[in-house]
């Protein structure tokens, strides 16, 4: 029976799924909960399927690419461009772009 539950998240539209939802940062258990299966079982398809895990790692190593890039970004300190609005005396609105430097958050290492 469990095999017949595993086969519908094999197709590959099901692990686009996944990988997507490993991609957006949901945890393993937050996963298994939308797959609405028990934590174990889900532990227990990433042991037995290499396409199912390998579609999880997919989707968690974008996730982790990106959370390294902004801690290094942190570390070493950057600047932000944002938009401003100005009204004039004449009610005139004048649009803008300021930068701010945000220095290093040592910390963050």
């Amino acid at each position: 029976m469990a095999k017949s539950k595993a086969k519908r998240w094999l197709t590959p539209e099901s692990l686009t799924l996944l990988e997507g939802w490993a991609r957006d940062g949901f945890t393993n258990k937050e996963i298994a909960k939308k797959m609405r299966i028990d934590e174990s079982t889900f532990y227990d398809y990433m042991n037995k399927y290499p396409e199912f895990f390998e579609s999880i790692k997919k989707g968690q190593e974008v996730i982790d690419y990106e959370v390294e890039a902004q801690v290094l970004k942190s570390i070493k300190g950057y600047v932000t461009t944002y938009d401003q609005q100005t009204v004039t005396k004449d009610g005139d609105v004048i649009d803008f772009q300021e930068s701010k430097y945000v220095p290093p958050n040592m910390t963050a290492a």
